[in-house]
């Protein structure tokens, strides 16, 4: 079902993981997808052939003219009716350990950066005449905390905040705005897991297993459609109930 036909939306960091699978199902529900990547430009270009509608752009979000940036693809989007903030990096260590650079890094791009491609798109959401609705990624590392990843966690939690305080702002001009947090999902990273590592962490989950990346963009899915039109200022977690 294309509940999304006709609707522009676009998602930062879709060229890998959960992001690359948002753009996917996405473009599938008959949305006009743009989205951002860094470094995968083969991909990217790869995505633009093989996927109904989609527009790439590169984009760094911790560059010096990021800003100028943002304000030029704003500027191309007339009308937006969703917005993925998805874009995000891992730098894990103990916190006594790692350097200011490396702790920050993560801050830059995780937060401050969604917080810049928001800010650079509410003015146009504000003026257009048609609904629209934000999502932050976030994950179960911004709900509980984990050691050796306190920069990601702050970060993560940040943009629960920032979603829960910025639907507040927006409820008045018809703007939604939700974050979703996903737990152990299948990916680059989990793949890379010792055997019996993996088995520990699923015995910890309900479901037994972990999650699919079509899992989290299904629900990103609905989150940017009309079937969540009562929905906003809202987290959700898609973990197999590990932190139930």
């Amino acid at each position: 079902m294309e509940m999304l036909r006709g609707k522009n939306i676009l998602v930062t960091g879709g060229t890998r993981g959960i992001g690359k699978n948002i753009v996917e199902c996405l473009s599938a529900a008959g949305a006009y997808v743009s989205f951002t990547y860094t470094q995968s430009e083969h991909e990217a270009r790869k995505m633009e052939q093989t996927l109904e509608n989609v527009k790439s752009y590169r984009l760094a979000l911790n560059a010096e003219h990021v800003d100028q940036q943002l304000e030029e693809i704003a500027k191309e989007h007339r009308t937006l009716h969703g917005l993925v903030n998805n874009a995000g990096i891992t730098n894990d260590g103990l916190m006594l350990l790692q350097s200011e650079a490396n702790w920050m890094k993560v801050i830059d791009i995780n937060l401050i950066g969604s917080y810049k491609v928001t800010k650079a798109f509410i003015p146009a959401l504000l003026k257009q005449k048609e609904k629209a609705s934000i999502v932050f990624m976030s994950s179960v590392a911004g709900c509980v905390g984990v050691a050796g990843q306190t920069n990601y966690s702050v970060a993560k939690s940040g943009l629960i905040a920032m979603a829960k305080s910025l639907s507040k702002e927006l409820a008045p001009k018809r703007i939604r705005v939700n974050s979703v947090s996903p737990g152990y999902i299948e990916s680059d990273m989990t793949d890379k897991l010792h055997p019996t590592l993996r088995e520990t962490y699923k015995k910890n989950i309900p479901l037994q297993r972990f999650g699919q990346p079509e899992e989290v963009a299904n629900v990103v899915q609905f989150l940017l459609s009309e079937q969540a039109s009562y929905i906003t200022g809202q987290n959700i977690i898609i973990d197999g109930g590990l932190i139930s």
